[in-house]
């Protein structure tokens, strides 16, 4: 049996999903694909490129809001006097405080224009990553449809392998017995080994 490129790509991309996942022969289809996504790096990325969209429409709204400033300061200043004859430190406490602010009324739409582009933005980000969640899911599930015939064929042959063992034990049984000619005994084998193909 040949495998094209595609179904190798699939296979591999389905053994490390397997490997990650710990997949034995009666995993659940569901559980595959959970660990799958899981484990994907693509969709992982695509999940922080949707989160980035998300923050970056909140902040265009924020820039319809006034920008506030606050700052404050505190300091102590001490000093040294000779007074009569004597030393007196007297210190002085300074708080100081500034709030400022600042609101643009009007930008020619600027804002809304950004806010406009970022809501965009954010829906082309959740189209791909649906997308790509999907198109991941149907590798998965081509992935899993392959794996399952390859192991239905392994039960097959092994199923062939275990008749054919026993067609050549009941041949050589007849042969001795001199009910069969050694040739019919000979195909029996050969029919067992061609089996093990």
């Amino acid at each position: 049996m040949k495998l094209s490129t595609r179904q190798f790509l699939l296979g591999i991309l389905f053994i490390s999903t397997l490997a990650h996942a710990k997949v034995d022969e009666s995993t659940a289809l569901e559980e595959v694909i959970r660990e799958g996504l899981q484990n994907a790096f693509g969709i992982k990325a695509q999940h922080l490129k949707l989160e980035k969209a998300y923050n970056n429409r909140t902040n265009a709204w924020f820039g319809l809001l006034p920008t506030v400033t606050v700052s404050g300061d505190r300091s102590y200043t001490k000093a040294d006097s000779l007074v009569s004859g004597s030393k007196e430190t007297t210190g002085v406490w300074g708080n100081t405080l500034e709030v400022s602010g600042q609101w643009t009324i009007w930008d020619g739409f600027q804002k809304v224009t950004n806010i406009r582009r970022e809501i965009s933005s954010l829906e082309s980000e959740r189209i791909s990553t649906t997308k790509k969640v999907q198109t991941y899911i149907l590798e998965l599930l081509t992935a899993y449809l392959e794996y399952q015939i390859l192991l239905n064929r392994k039960q097959a042959v092994i199923a062939l392998h275990e008749e054919s063992k026993l067609l050549f034990k009941e041949a050589q049984a007849l042969v001795k017995a001199g009910a069969k000619t050694m040739l019919d005994s000979m195909d029996t084998e050969v029919q067992m080994i061609n089996s093990d193909r």
